[in-house]
């Protein structure tokens, strides 16, 4: 059986853009350019620098990106990928 979970949005938020992998989700709060990811991370691929698994969204802060915005973002089956404002491309 599918499992739900509400995810709080901020009134801020002007669009909401997911993306969903084997067992994760990522998603960016377009307003602000914030990329949010949960579920399994046994790969990594949420972004945390940790392998744990996430119940509801995290705010993934990378120092690199500064005050770069994520525009976009696309998951596989174990690996994320956000583009920047300026077309750079993270993977994790």
């Amino acid at each position: 059986m599918p499992l739900s979970h509400a995810v709080a949005v901020s009134k801020d938020a002007k669009r909401v853009a997911p993306a969903c992998g084997g067992e994760h989700t990522a998603v960016v709060l377009r307003g602000g350019g914030f990329l949010h990811t949960f579920g399994n991370g046994e790969e990594g691929q949420l972004g945390h620098d940790d392998m744990k698994q996430r119940t509801s969204p995290k705010r993934v802060e990378v120092a690199e990106w500064g005050n770069r915005r994520v525009v976009s973002v696309s998951c596989g089956g174990s690996h994320t990928a956000a583009v920047l404002d300026d077309g750079a491309l993270y993977t994790f």
